[in-house]
């Protein structure tokens, strides 16, 4: 029953619409709507939920490739690392240029322990964005576990480089200690 207090005809319909409309479903929402609750889910740690709503994303949406690898990201956390590789692969055939994409499923293929994989994936980003200190790092860690040192110590030098331009003192003496742990005495 309605409040006892009088209403305007016009009060009470615009009350009843209101009530109507919330005990439907919800509107459905767009791509991006689905991809931005998959964010936050992500950043707050559900990463199943997060899953569910880049699914739903991938569905309004099948050819937004950023909205593959952030479900990548995630399968790739959740240890879904061949569903991460299948997401960014798809991600690179819609937007070749994707360096995050790249590096990405290289990430995901070490995490497989598919070094060359991985190794030709940077290879790939590096391609795409040159001064990309990181995939120059993880490309050495890579070409260190199949006993490749020499190729290894070059991208090893290449990143520091690129991190003392950047004024990164943190990572530069990272990289000087696993330089000279590698280089022969």
């Amino acid at each position: 029953m309605y409040p006892t207090f009088q209403k305007s005809a016009a009060t009470l319909a615009i009350a009843l619409s209101i009530g109507t409309v919330s005990s439907c479903s919800p509107a459905p929402k767009t791509a991006e709507d689905w991809q931005q609750q998959g964010i936050i889910q992500t950043q707050n740690g559900n990463l199943d939920e997060a899953i569910k709503s880049f699914d739903q994303a991938v569905l309004l949406e099948a050819d937004s490739a950023t909205t593959l690898v952030n479900r990548g990201l995630v399968r790739d956390e959740l240890g879904d690392h061949e569903g991460a590789i299948a997401d960014y692969s798809q991600a690179i055939a819609l937007e070749p240029t994707l360096t995050a994409a790249y590096y990405n499923r290289a990430n995901a293929y070490h995490n497989l322990g598919q070094y060359e994989k991985s190794i030709d994936s940077y290879t790939q980003a590096i391609a795409q964005e040159a001064d990309f200190a990181y995939a120059y790092v993880n490309r050495a860690i890579n070409h260190e576990m199949l006993g490749n040192i020499e190729p290894a110590i070059q991208d090893l030098s290449h990143a520091l480089s690129l991190f003392e331009a950047d004024e990164d003192t943190e990572n530069a003496e990272r990289i000087t200690t696993k330089l000279d742990e590698l280089q022969p005495r």
